[in-house]
């Protein structure tokens, strides 16, 4: 029988962890969800591939072996202040960059700055975007009714408390610079303590509360 409130296996929870701007501590961060047989969504810049403080163009398709890549834009630009056209292009491009440099489908986003408007949601479409994840937290931790606006619970350096008993998911977001890497390996072992087992993008939880 099929249960729509069941992930694979049965299990009743799933975490997705959510990372932006391809900076070049994604290959520390990327070690880690490894080690720990985890999965995790790197949203990239095509643009700023190759500068000093990102990763380069080269090392996509093995630096995120495993891993789901989705677009943050072409250029990083306020997505509400321009037209629908200029928004089209910079996620459309992003996108088919993204494809080009990879070798693989392309169908999720974050928008920069967590802006968009209702253009942004009609360039989104057009472009064969599936989900959007926003930039704020809304503190709570069921699957969003729209897939196109979705707010994640918490950010990795927050100070929530999300206790997982009885709910049905959970989303992380955070970016990997600097001071904060130490700080998210270190939420992730808490995590791996508490439970956690890979499929896929999600990360199935045990029933025990698990303290971020």
């Amino acid at each position: 029988m099929i249960k729509p409130d069941r992930y694979p296996n049965g299990k009743h929870f799933a975490v997705t962890f959510s990372y932006d701007d391809g900076d070049k501590a994604d290959r520390r961060l990327v070690d880690i969800f490894n080690n720990y047989g985890m999965k995790a969504t790197f949203n990239l810049i095509p643009s700023r591939f190759d500068g000093e403080t990102v990763v380069s163009s080269g090392e996509l398709r093995s630096l995120y072996d495993g891993h789901e890549i989705a677009c943050h834009s072409y250029s990083h630009p306020h997505l509400a202040r321009l037209p629908l056209t200029g928004q089209s292009r910079e996620i459309a491009l992003g996108r088919l960059s993204l494809e080009r440099l990879s070798g693989r489908l392309v169908r999720g986003m974050a928008t920069p700055y967590g802006e968009k408007n209702d253009d942004t949601l009609v360039a989104m479409k057009a472009a064969g975007m599936a989900y959007c994840r926003n930039a704020g937290v809304s503190g709570g931790l069921s699957v969003p009714a729209d897939f196109l606006d979705w707010m994640p619970s918490c950010h990795h350096t927050g100070a929530e408390v999300c206790s997982l008993s009885g709910v049905t998911a959970l989303s992380l977001t955070g970016r990997t610079t600097g001071s904060l890497q130490s700080k998210s390996a270190r939420r992730l072992r808490v995590l791996t303590t508490s439970g956690l087992r890979r499929i896929s993008k999600f990360m199935i939880i045990s029933r025990r509360s698990v303290r971020l």
